[in-house]
This record gives structure tokens, C-alpha cells and sequence, in this order.
């Protein structure tokens, strides 16, 4: 079962003092606070600062926005080593969700994720594809079905698709195989510059979009989130 509200997750790839700017753009307009789920940081930030750049950001988002870290390659990691991955995150107490890329990494490590998560009070996601062209290269081409099964039983309840490829209906399958009678979440990237579009990931039942050079690199932000907004709720 998937959840609904379509909602906006920005994601800050850009440089830091422009994405702190568009953080207080966002925080000071209750309108574009109701479209955005919350902002999405990754690995470029953490290397630039450490990672308690996500502090500095938490302090300055709004209340009731969700902070995701998208450090995603660390799951792929020996099981050890991720636990201490995501217990530094979970130290911060900033983070309310972590994205973890588990192709290549492994059952044991994707547990250590998820338990590790769940003891530091963070929502762990899980990508299933990534947007990039040949990024299957290296991976059999069922790794997905694979990664629910065991995504399910671990409590694992968000997961990440690629707008920039067709919906998979055995994704689709999967997931409600996987999930019964619980609700989950899906979330999209890759939109507007890597080409990705809304309405068939809102027919797939995508209900988190996120969402980053479209808005950051626009002339005006405040009007690409109304508009980014406005396309994925269309009816």
C-alpha cells in the first residue's frame, strides 16, 4: 500500500552557501514549507565539512522538515564498518532519514544498516536503481527483488527508484508481495535535468520527488518549487 501527499525533497548538491540561502528561503515561506518534505545532503557537503555540516543545516530548517543524508555507497561496506558509518551520523541527532545503496554490499550489511538506523532513531531508505545510464553494469538484473525481500523483513519501509528509467512493473509487483498490508513509501530523483519525468512516476505511485539542479541552478527557486510542486500533484 503507498502512501500519498506528493511532496518535494530538495536536494542540496550545490555549494553550500547558496544552499543555506535557499534553506532560509524556503524556511521563511510557509507556502513553500507545506510543498518541501524536507532537504536531501550529500557526500559533496560531508567532504567539504564534516559531518557535522548536517547540525548546521538542521538548525536552520524549519520545524516539522526532514533532514536525509544521502551517503548511500557507505551500506556496501563490511558490516562493521557500517554500523560505525551510521552511528556518527546518529551521534549528530540531526538526521531523520539515511539512504543507503546496498547493491554489492550484501544481506548482512544491509541488516547491520537498517538495525543501526533504527537504534540511532533514523528512518533508513533504500535506493533500488540508480538514474545513471550502465549502472546495472555491474549488477544482475533481479538485484532489486532481492534487496525488498530483505528490505521487508528488516523493517525497511522507503525505498528510491529512478525517474530516468521506465517504472518497472516487477518493482510494482514486488513491493506488494513485500508489503501486504503495510503502507511504504516511494521516492523518485532524477527529474527535469537528467531528464526524468512526474506523471509516470505518480501513476507508479511515487509520493516523495526529489528534486535538485531544477530548482538551485533556476532564477527564481521560490516559483520552480510552486511549479516542480504543481507537476507532481497534477491530476
Amino acid at each position: 500500500m503507498v502512501n500519498g501527499d506528493n511532496k518535494i525533497i530538495v536536494a542540496l548538491d550545490n555549494e553550500i552557501v547558496d544552499g543555506l540561502r535557499l534553506i532560509s528561503l524556503i524556511s521563511g515561506d510557509k507556502e513553500l514549507r507545506d510543498m518541501v518534505y524536507g532537504l536531501k545532503v550529500g557526500s559533496l557537503w560531508v567532504l567539504k565539512n564534516g559531518i557535522d555540516i548536517v547540525i548546521d543545516v538542521h538548525s536552520v530548517m524549519w520545524e516539522g522538515g526532514n533532514l536525509i543524508l544521502d551517503m548511500q555507497k557507505w551500506s556496501t561496506d563490511i558490516p562493521e564498518i557500517v554500523a560505525k558509518q551510521v552511528n556518527k551520523v546518529a551521534e549528530t541527532g540531526a538526521v531523520e532519514e539515511l539512504i543507503a545503496c546496498p547493491m554489492g554490499g550484501g544481506v548482512k550489511s544491509l541488516t547491520s544498516f537498517a538495525n543501526t538506523c533504527k537504534d540511532g532513531g533514523i528512518r533508513p531508505l533504500c535506493v533500488l536503481e540508480m538514474t545513471h545510464p550502465g549502472s546495472g553494469s555491474y549488477l544482475k538484473d533481479v538485484a532489486y527483488y532481492d534487496i525488498l525481500s530483505d528490505a521487508a523483513s528488516l523493517g525497511i519501509d522507503g525505498f528510491v527508484i529512478p525517474a530516468t528509467k521506465e517504472p518497472k512493473v516487477r518493482i510494482k509487483e514486488h513491493l506488494a508481495d513485500a508489503f501486504p498490508d503495510l503502507t511504504y513509501d516511494l521516492y523518485a530523483t532524477g527529474f527535469k535535468v537528467q531528464g526524468g519525468q512526474a506523471e509516470p512516476m505518480r501513476k507508479f505511485g511515487v509520493s516523495k520527488y526529489i528534486i535538485g539542479r531544477a530548482i538551485y541552478e533556476s532564477e527564481d527557486e521560490g516559483q520552480a518549487i510552486r511549479d516542480a510542486y504543481a507537476e507532481i500533484n497534477q491530476k
